[in-house]
This record gives C-alpha cells, structure tokens and sequence, in this order.
C-alpha cells in the first residue's frame, strides 16, 4: 500500500485527524510558511468548527471538500468575494437561489449573516 493511501484512511480517522489538525493550527505561530505548506496537504475531516469573518458555523467533511478547509484553517479563498457580494444582494433581496451549491456552504454562511431573510 502506498504512503499516499495509508494517510489518505489515517485523515479519515477522527482519533488521528483531529490532534493533527491542532497540530497544524499551532504551526501558524511558529512559522506562516510551514503552517501553509502542512494545511494544504492535511484536509479536515469530521464536523468542524469554521469561521467566516464573524460567521461561526459547523462543517461536515471527508476529506472530499476543499472549501472546508479554507474556512477551518482560516485561509485566504478566492471566493470570499462571492460570499460578500451575496451578502449584499441578500439585504436586497426577498428570495436567493443558490443554484450549483454542492455543499451550500455559502448559503449557509449569507443565512447566518443575515438571519431576518428567512
């Protein structure tokens, strides 16, 4: 079995995934790049807690959704943009669609950003 394999089950294993995670958080005090370079290669898995701006919310990933990880290691993403133009248009609108969601973490974040548009 190759190394790729074995720490692709070892990340799914919460026993093992999650005290690696901390792990990698406390990199980021020590050292940007190597914090970087270790959470790019270690994906969350299990419910985690993330954050968006002042947005706290629970994810659930197996491994197999990268934005989870954005939102977890609290990494810059290209989409934060969308996220903030969907929050505006929210405030203006009575009925959003988010049509091609996959996972509906952006939908989830603009409720929560703005909960009376229910």
């Amino acid at each position: 079995m190759s190394l790729r394999k074995i720490l692709s089950r070892a990340r799914r294993v919460k026993a093992v995934n999650y005290p690696v995670r901390k792990m990698i958080k406390g990199f980021g005090k020590i050292s940007n790049f190597l914090y970087l370079r270790i959470n790019a290669r270690w994906p969350v898995s299990g419910i985690v807690n993330c954050k968006f701006e002042d947005i706290k919310f629970k994810a659930y990933n197996r491994c197999d959704d990268g934005q989870v990880n954005y939102y977890y290691y609290d990494n810059p993403f290209h989409e934060f943009r969308v996220i903030k133009l969907m929050c505006v248009l929210a405030k203006r609108s009575k009925i959003i669609l988010d049509i091609g969601a996959n996972t509906g973490i952006h939908s989830v974040i603009v409720s929560k950003k703005i909960p009376e548009q229910k």
